[in-house]
């Protein structure tokens, strides 16, 4: 019976074991984040640069490709366009530190005042308490767990100035109001040369009438010069 009891036991022991083993192999192996090239990487989503701040996020998919964005709220929006692909894991960075979080590990605040590139207003802290601080010292902001944002959160952007197209609108804009400007500019150009031609003309109609003039002067003298010899023969 002792015997039966040790070996009982054992064989729970070796059990456990196997368990811990078979769940350490079944264990997930996450990538580790990039560092963000500030001037080089460009959001996978709105194709603006990534500023190497707090607002950066990236994922990395099962196959270790990473995809970069300047802002959470377009990492959401390029997942929704990209059912397909397997993600391996997902980064955010603490606002405080800009040390790079796994995503479900973090916590957020969002309120439409809060400044972000896209303007989807979400921000990310690796403590709940830092949250918390940030909400009481700004006077403003909602707190969410990983499982709130996705579950509860709207991703609208909150100001439409932050908008991509907007930008490029408004790029447009200036360009057509710079191309004007120059056109107009071409035009003052083109009516100052047209003046100086007409100022060079008139000079030279000036300058053919001084001659012209010139001339009639030395046929008079030669006329009078000629009066002169005429009288003087007379005289003779």
């Amino acid at each position: 019976m002792k015997f039966w009891n040790q070996s009982k036991k054992s064989f729970m022991l070796l059990f456990v074991i196997a368990l811990v083993l078979v769940g350490c192999s079944n264990e997930q192996e996450l990538f580790e984040p990039e560092a963000i090239i500030e001037g080089v990487d460009i959001c996978e989503e709105c194709n603006m640069v990534i500023a190497d701040d707090h607002h950066a996020t990236q994922l990395i998919t099962e196959e270790g490709k990473v995809y970069k964005f300047d802002d959470l709220g377009d990492m959401v929006l390029w997942k929704e366009k990209n059912t397909a692909k397997e993600i391996n894991v997902e980064y955010v960075r603490d606002y405080n530190s800009l040390e790079w979080l796994k995503i479900e590990d973090a916590y957020f605040v969002y309120d439409a005042s809060l400044h972000t590139p896209m303007g989807f207003g979400v921000y990310s802290f690796n403590e709940k308490e830092d949250a918390e601080q940030f909400i009481a010292e700004q006077e403003v902001g909602k707190l969410f767990s990983y499982e709130q944002l996705v579950n509860d959160h709207e991703w609208t952007r909150a100001n439409a100035n932050h908008d991509h197209g907007n930008h490029q609108e408004e790029g447009d804009m200036e360009n057509d109001e710079s191309m004007d400007h120059d056109e107009h500019s071409d035009m003052e150009h083109d009516e100052s040369m047209s003046h100086d031609e007409h100022s060079d003309m008139e000079h030279d109609e000036s300058m053919s009438h001084d001659e012209h003039s010139d001339m009639e002067n030395d046929e008079s003298m030669n006329h009078d010069e000629h009066t002169d010899m005429e009288e003087t023969n007379s005289e003779e």
